[in-house]
């Protein structure tokens, strides 16, 4: 028994080592692995998905903010249907919810408390049964 335990801690610092290795930024929710862009300076939060047409099956755009807070979000000139995932400074994911792409003003405000906003595909929360309370790991790059 003890060299089936000292397998998968071996296996986990491997695998760790190479996810911190990488070059790029990644974080992971209930096994699920989504490479993600890191928007911190104030013109990246404002930016976020704008305009974009289309997001990777598991990519994503994580928002980081200095502390937790209430965090509002809205969808003017987004064309992508998204899940913001609301997470908070200790990790755990505060709220999910499905945002749609504002057509006419005034757009919908979605918000929530937390430090991080990680926003992915729309359905990518409900059908990888990811949900409110999960622990999120990130594995992001020095800048």
């Amino acid at each position: 028994m003890n060299k089936l335990i000292f397998f998968f801690k071996v296996t986990f610092f491997i695998f760790l080592l190479a996810v911190c290795a990488s070059n790029t930024n990644k974080l992971i929710i209930d096994d699920q692995e989504i490479t993600i862009e890191v928007a911190r300076a104030p013109q990246e939060l404002e930016r976020g998905l704008m305009n974009r047409t289309s997001l990777g099956e598991n990519a994503g755009m994580l928002f980081i903010f200095g502390k937790n807070q209430e965090l509002y979000f809205w969808m003017k000139d987004t064309l992508i249907p998204l899940d913001m995932i609301f997470i908070d400074e200790d990790f755990t994911i505060t709220s999910i919810q499905e945002a749609e792409p504002c057509v006419s003003d005034p757009c919908q405000v979605y918000g929530a408390t937390g430090k991080y906003v990680l926003e992915v595909n729309k359905g990518y929360a409900a059908s990888r049964n990811i949900k409110e309370g999960d622990a999120v790991q990130f594995f992001l790059k020095k800048n």
